[in-house]
C-alpha cells in the first residue's frame, strides 16, 4: 500500500490525524487484470483503483468515486483548476 500522500497535490499527510482518506474507484479492465494478477503468491503492490486524497481534495474525490480514477482525476484536475 502507498503511504498517504495526495494523489492530486502530493501533500504528505501520514502525521496529520483525522485529514484525508483512502478512495476505491470503480475498476477498468487493466484493473481487474491486476487484482488477478494480485491473486497470485507473492504479488504485493498498491490496488490501481484506490488513491490517496488531503482533507482538501479528499470531499470532492468522493463524490466521485462511481467513475474510475482516471475519469475522477480528469474532473478533479477541472475543479481545482490543475
Amino acid at each position: 500500500m502507498q503511504p498517504p500522500i495526495c494523489f492530486l497535490c502530493d501533500k504528505d499527510f501520514r502525521h496529520s490525524e483525522g485529514e484525508g482518506g483512502l478512495i476505491y474507484f470503480a475498476l477498468t479492465e487493466k484493473d481487474k487484470e491486476w487484482h488477478n494478477k494480485q491473486r497470485e503468491k507473492g504479488f504485493v503492490g498498491h490496488p490501481p483503483e484506490a488513491a490517496w486524497f488531503c482533507g482538501d481534495h479528499y470531499p470532492e474525490a468522493k463524490k466521485l468515486g462511481s467513475l474510475t480514477r482516471p475519469e475522477a482525476m480528469k474532473k478533479l484536475r477541472e475543479i481545482f483548476s490543475l
